[in-house]
């Protein structure tokens, strides 16, 4: 099944819960970025400043899912935080792990402390090789689809398709995600490379009409 999820990078408390009630009127899923300034320089919800986080309380409605996607330095943590808040898909840097056995205990512990959904991003820079050793313990593995991450409207990466293939032909059992400058121009290529799940930023929540934008963008995946 092909999913899009509408992406917001809300700067404080009132941000996500306006990015929710935005999205939430079109779709039964919200992707949200959260930066540290510090994996990257820019801050967002929760954080305070550079690594300093403050309340990652959300009122999530029935019905709906959240997942965070960190890219943070310290993810373990916050994904703990997060998850304590009722954000059930979780997904932290194999780049911000010390080494694979610290990825393997970081997505022991999400799904411990109660994640339906854990996984791992991967930068477009950073070898396919260095994620798989810790596959099988990932749900989903997030495929970064831009150069430069941490803001919306980067343009896509054509890079990123190839990625996307290698990985699914040696895995094709793991769920592939696609983050950054995905569009109903691109989208196809990267539903035939193997990925299945979409979170889509600016293509929807810079569009006049967001939701007119996700369903033309679901359209797209059916031709």
């Amino acid at each position: 099944m092909i999913d899009i999820v509408p992406t917001a990078v809300p700067r404080d408390h009132g941000e996500l819960v306006a990015a929710m009630d935005k999205i939430f009127a079109f779709s039964d899923k919200i992707h949200l970025d959260i930066n540290d300034g510090v994996f990257v320089p820019q801050v967002s919800w929760p954080y305070l400043g550079p690594d300093t986080y403050g309340s990652a309380d959300v009122i999530i409605p029935s019905g709906h899912t959240v997942q965070a996607h960190m890219m943070v330095s310290e993810p373990r943590a916050l994904g703990l935080h997060l998850i304590q808040a009722g954000v059930t898909s979780i997904a932290g840097h194999i780049e911000a792990c010390a080494d694979h056995a610290d990825a393997e205990s970081m997505l022991a512990a999400w799904r411990a402390a109660g994640a339906r959904e854990v996984g791992l991003a991967i930068l477009i820079n950073t070898p396919i090789r260095d994620i798989v050793p810790c596959i099988d313990l990932c749900d989903v593995v997030q495929v970064m689809s831009v150069a430069t991450i941490g803001a919306q409207g980067a343009a896509f990466d054509p890079r990123a398709i190839e990625r996307v293939r290698e990985l699914h032909q040696a895995h094709p059992k793991v769920k592939i995600a696609v983050d950054g400058g995905v569009s109903a121009s691109n989208i196809g290529e990267l539903i035939a490379a193997g990925a299945s799940r979409f979170c889509v930023g600016s293509a929807i929540m810079q569009a006049s009409d967001p939701a007119a934008a996700f369903r033309s963008m679901l359209s797209a995946t059916a031709s």
